[in-house]
């Protein structure tokens, strides 16, 4: 029997079985990620039970890609092989990021649990096919336990470093992407064809000194620390981000909201009046916990999906303000979260001291 090093020596000096090794590493700590990230993501898809039923579609994916290897076993080399599958993994991941709808993500979880179950079926391939006889036991053994730590670290990476950032989500994203990207490298680049487009919020800092001023960099005292507002009546924030941030001078930022009652965490029925009415009532309660008014507002984005809808929105924004109406500025987008027709955000002042 092969000692611990030489079992080791000997996978990385054999090309498939480096690739085996690493291909399987690099899926179960993806993969692993799931779970976290269906719970992460369950307030923008009805609530904590639509994680479960994620978690669970994955289950019956991995039931259902086992089941149709019993029937059509894989017969193809199994180094090719692992690596398209690995492929197909990635391109499952990235699937998952992409739905915007609870269906859509329970149908991407299910294929998921597909690609995961056949690749792991060629990875057990590959370890019979290119091991040599003297050390196949601990090949198999170390391939085997270095899937389990992967899938460990997997589970554990977003509650580690859950203390660095806003929410888990963030690093969970990040964990699958990252998972995504390395599996897409040995197939189909599906990642080079896919933009994804996140706000994040920028904290400004001091701008640096150039060589030869005189005038240091400002320090930051505890009285300029902005203020974060959460309110517990307005609807929850699907993404790492507050519902305000305010200014030691008074200045109050609004995040965008969209038409979400906060009773169900869905978006309202109706057309464009009822959304613009749900999104004003929405920033209403937000003014109202960071202790300003639709009186103090300075200025306000409007982000609409469809143009012909402008007229509509006016008619129900203009009944907010008392004919002193704020700067504003209006644009068309491409699409908005939930697939909702209207999001608003605004500037304010507050009451300080």
């Amino acid at each position: 029997m092969p000692s611990p090093g030489r079992t080791l020596r000997l996978i990385w000096k054999r090309g498939p079985l480096r690739r085996t090794l690493g291909l399987t590493v690099t899926v179960a700590f993806s993969v692993a990620v799931l779970p976290i990230y269906a719970v992460a993501t369950a307030p923008a898809l009805g609530g904590a039970a639509a994680a479960g039923t994620l978690v669970a579609a994955y289950g019956i994916g991995n039931l259902l890609g086992s089941a149709t290897l019993m029937v059509r076993p894989l017969r193809s080399d199994a180094d090719p092989l692992m690596s398209s599958l690995a492929a197909l993994v990635a391109a499952t991941l990235i699937l998952v990021m992409l739905t915007p709808t609870f269906p859509t993500s329970l149908i991407a979880f299910c294929l998921a649990g597909i690609a995961n179950a056949m690749f792991f079926a060629a990875t057990l391939a590959a370890r019979s096919e290119y091991a040599p006889i003297e050390a196949r036991g601990q090949i198999f053994i170390w391939v085997g336990a270095l899937k389990i730590a992967a899938g460990s670290a997997g589970a554990s990476a977003p509650d580690a470093r859950q203390k660095t950032l806003a929410k888990p989500r963030h690093i969970v994203s990040a964990a699958i992407r990252a998972g995504a990207g390395r599996l897409g490298s040995r197939g189909i680049r599906a990642g080079s064809r896919l933009k994804i487009i996140e706000r994040t919020a920028v904290a400004s800092g001091p701008r640096p000194v150039r060589s030869g001023s005189a005038c240091p960099p400002m320090e930051r005292t505890s009285a300029m620390e902005p203020t974060y507002v959460m309110a517990e009546s307005a609807p929850a924030p699907v993404g790492p981000y507050s519902h305000a941030c305010g200014l030691p001078n008074g200045l109050l930022f609004l995040s965008g909201q969209t038409p979400i009652d906060p009773e169900t965490g869905q978006l309202v029925s109706g057309g464009i009046e009822e959304q613009t009415a749900r999104v004003f009532d929405n920033l209403g309660l937000v003014l109202e916990a960071a202790g300003s008014s639709w009186r103090d507002v300075v200025k306000v984005n409007v982000f609409l999906v469809d143009m012909d809808d402008f007229a509509a929105m006016n008619a129900v924004y203009a009944r907010y303000f008392d004919g002193q109406y704020p700067a504003r500025t209006t644009v068309a987008v491409a699409g908005l979260p939930l697939r909702a027709r209207v999001e608003i955000e605004l500037q304010a002042m507050r009451r300080v001291g």
